[in-house]
């Protein structure tokens, strides 16, 4: 996870990057919705790496992470987005 430290010394994406890491994200939301948890999990964690400041991908991620009932790590993911 993510602390605001490290996020100080990560370079913010590109707009590139960042287009790329909401395709990702899209990509998980389909798998999200054809009940693929697992793949959404792996779609959002991607995506995360792409772009770590987008809250909207760290919220999608947490979302997964409950249906998937790993509570603390959501909880982890909701305090980072």
């Amino acid at each position: 996870m993510y602390s605001f430290d490290t996020l100080e010394a990560i370079t913010k994406p590109s707009e590139d990057e960042r287009s790329r890491a909401v395709d990702v994200r899209k990509d998980g939301n389909r798998a999200l919705k054809d009940g693929d948890v697992e793949g959404a999990l792996g779609l959002y964690s991607k995506a995360a790496q792409i772009d770590p400041f987008s809250e909207v991908t760290f919220t999608c991620k947490a979302t997964a992470l409950i249906k998937l009932e790993r509570f603390e790590e959501a909880v982890l993911d909701c305090s980072t987005a």
